[in-house]
């Protein structure tokens, strides 16, 4: 999966469940409808806008010690976020209860 093929649809929020209905382009204009879902979600934010969690992304980048993002899903174990990217440049950031326990495998830098 590569940044520049992920286009976010729509975001939908039930019983504690996250449904994020993105396009997984493939060529010019051929795409796989795809659905990614995340239980136990406690809250999320959809912006448009790279720049509007700089600070917060900024911080995430140094822990990583990476310079940019280059992958669509970075998870943050401390805060127990996921930060999600895509090819128009919005970032989608999902917390989780903190009462779950995370099944996980390391994460690649």
């Amino acid at each position: 999966m590569r940044l520049e093929n992920i286009a976010i649809d729509l975001l939908e929020y039930k019983d504690s469940k996250l449904y994020i209905y993105y396009r997984n382009y493939y060529g010019d204009d051929k795409y796989f409808n795809k659905v990614f879902c995340f239980k136990n979600v406690k809250s999320f934010t959809y912006t448009l806008e790279e720049l509007a969690h700089m600070d917060e992304t900024d911080e995430y980048l140094q822990d990583l010690g990476i310079k940019f993002f280059t992958r669509v899903i970075y998870r943050n174990k401390k805060r127990k976020k996921l930060y999600i990217f895509d090819a128009n440049f919005s970032i989608t950031i999902i917390e989780f209860n903190e009462e779950k326990e995370w099944n996980y495998r390391e994460q690649k830098k």
